[in-house]
C-alpha cells in the first residue's frame, strides 16, 4: 500500500479506477488528506468503498470506459486494472481529458516476465490461477517495455517509476536481497511495475 501511496501528494484530488473496497482510498484520505472518487464495477465492492470515497461510480470499463466521469483530477490511478481490460489504450486516452493541468496517471500492473513465470514456462507450465501473475481474469500481459509503450502510444511521458517485489516485510535478509535484485534486474525480479506519467 505505501509503495503506491508515495506516488501521491497531500491534498490531491484522485480518481481511483478499479478502487475495489477502497483500501487505497482509505489510506489517502486518512493519511494524506486527499479527496478520492472511486470507479468500481462490482456493486458489492462499490458499496464498501463508499465509506471512504467522496463518490463511487459503478462502471463497466470495457463498455462505458470513463465517459460518464465528471470533474478534474490531479491524479488518476489504474491499480491492477489495465491487465483486466481489452481497451486499456482507450481508457488512458479518456483519462487524459479528466486530468488537471500538470496532473498525471499512475499505473500499476504485474510483470509478466518475472522470474517465477520464466521458470514455469521453462519447465512447460502455464496454468492460470485465482490470483497473482497468472490470474485467470487477466486478458493482457505486460512487461516493463510494453507498459512504457502503452503509455507512450496513449500520449503520455513517464516521469516516475517504481516496483514491488511481492513481499511486504523487508526485515529478513532474504527479502532485502530480493529487493536489491529487483532494483538491479527489474525485468527478472520486479513483481509489479508502478509508473506515473503526464500528458505530452
Amino acid at each position: 500500500m505505501q509503495q503506491r501511496a508515495k506516488f501521491f501528494d497531500n491534498g490531491e484530488t484522485v480518481l481511483d479506477v478499479g478502487c475495489g473496497p477502497g483500501y487505497l482510498a482509505e489510506y489517502l484520505t486518512m493519511q494524506k488528506d486527499c479527496t478520492v472518487v472511486g470507479v468500481e464495477q462490482d456493486p458489492r465492492l462499490a458499496e464498501i468503498a463508499r465509506r471512504v470515497c467522496a463518490q463511487v461510480h459503478e462502471v463497466n470499463l470495457e463498455i462505458d470506459g470513463l465517459r460518464k466521469i465528471q470533474g478534474k483530477f490531479t491524479a488518476i490511478f489504474f491499480g491492477d486494472v489495465i491487465e483486466h481490460v481489452r481497451n486499456a489504450p482507450e481508457l488512458l486516452q479518456q483519462a487524459s481529458a479528466l486530468l488537471e493541468v500538470g496532473g498525471r496517471v499512475i499505473v500499476s500492473t504485474p510483470n509478466f516476465v518475472h522470474i517465477k513465470n520464466r521458470v514455469r514456462v521453462l519447465f512447460g507450465e502455464f496454468e492460470y490461477r485465482d490470483a497473482g501473475l497468472l490470474d485467470r481474469t487477466h486478458v493482457h500481459f505486460y512487461t516493463r517495455r510494453t507498459l512504457y509503450d502503452l503509455l507512450d502510444e496513449a500520449g503520455y511521458r513517464i516521469v516516475k517509476t517504481d516496483f514491488t517485489t511481492g513481499v511486504m516485510d523487508l526485515a529478513s535478509l532474504r527479502n532485502r536481497a530480493l529487493h536489491v535484485l529487483a532494483r538491479v534486474y527489474p525485468n527478472l525480479f520486479a513483481y509489479q511495475f508502478i509508473v506515473a506519467a503526464v500528458r505530452r
